[in-house]
């Protein structure tokens, strides 16, 4: 059984890990060097659990709203300046004063092939067209990357807009007063309107600065699709997709806002567990 993922990220990693067959196939160029960590290296990206049988590094997490434990109030502040609406589901998770993180420090070897960018999906005849004009063959097709694009490469009509905005990420020393110790990360939300960025994260001796809008000119890195918003009719195309041997795993893949990656790494495991 062939079994092909397109994206080389954290997600479709998890998946070579769980399917050690499985073959990943990455639109971007040889990274010129493995990094010490494997979650996003920006920001508040950080895992809630750990991931059974992969190492872990372990650190302590303050989170804020405005310099102080959050509140019913300060949350709905936040929630509506980024556009979001409040989701008692998820707040004690999300804005726990304290809590522990994790980050995967190591995988097994990868075996990706770089350079290989999807051009089209021809989902019954079970093949893929890159843009070299290479085809490629699959028994299951797994996707990593944001629906919007893989329903593109399918020719899947969106039936309604994805919506999203770009995050925009701007990393700076860590201030002399900073109020944790170095090897505590500080996650800060900010929830006033008139301040560009949305939160800061204090971790590994820097501030990241995050916001929906660039932040000046001072150099910012662009994340997109950065953060997402619910689109109601997108359970009806993964239900297509996987009556056709197609999986999505990872928040931008099942365009989820609340999937986590230890959520992701369940849903594969379960997948990998049934084949």
């Amino acid at each position: 059984m062939s079994v092909i993922i397109i994206g080389g990220g954290i997600s479709g990693q998890l998946v070579q890990f769980c399917v050690p067959e499985a073959e990943i196939l990455d639109w971007g160029r040889v990274p010129k060097r493995r990094l010490g960590s494997l979650t996003r290296m920006f920001g508040a990206n950080y895992l809630w659990e750990k991931l059974p049988n992969i190492p872990c590094t372990e650190f302590s997490v303050v989170t804020h709203v405005d310099g102080q434990e959050a509140t019913h109030e300060s949350i709905r502040r936040y929630k509506e300046k980024i556009g979001k609406t409040f989701d008692q589901l998820h707040w004690d998770s999300q804005f726990r004063p304290l809590m522990k993180g994790y980050d995967i420090t190591t995988l097994p070897k990868l075996r990706v092939r770089y350079e290989s960018r999807v051009k089209e999906v021809f989902v019954k005849d079970k093949y893929l067209l890159l843009v070299t004009g290479e085809t490629i063959s699959y028994d299951t097709l797994i996707s990593t990357i944001p629906l919007y694009a893989l329903m593109e490469m399918c020719h899947i009509k969106c039936e309604k807009p994805f919506q999203y905005r770009p995050i925009f990420v701007r990393i700076e020393d860590r201030p002399l007063e900073a109020p944790y110790p170095l090897e505590t990360w500080y996650v800060n939300y900010l929830s006033d309107p008139d301040i560009t960025p949305y939160r800061y994260t204090d971790r590994n001796g820097e501030r990241h600065y995050e916001g929906l809008t660039s932040m000046g000119k001072i150099p910012t890195r662009k994340i997109t699709p950065g953060k997402i918003y619910p689109n109601p009719g997108i359970e009806i195309t993964l239900e297509l997709l996987r009556e056709n041997n197609i999986y999505c795993f990872g928040r931008f893949a099942n365009w989820n806002p609340e999937e986590l990656l230890h959520d992701t790494f369940k849903d594969i495991n379960n997948w990998a567990s049934s084949r």
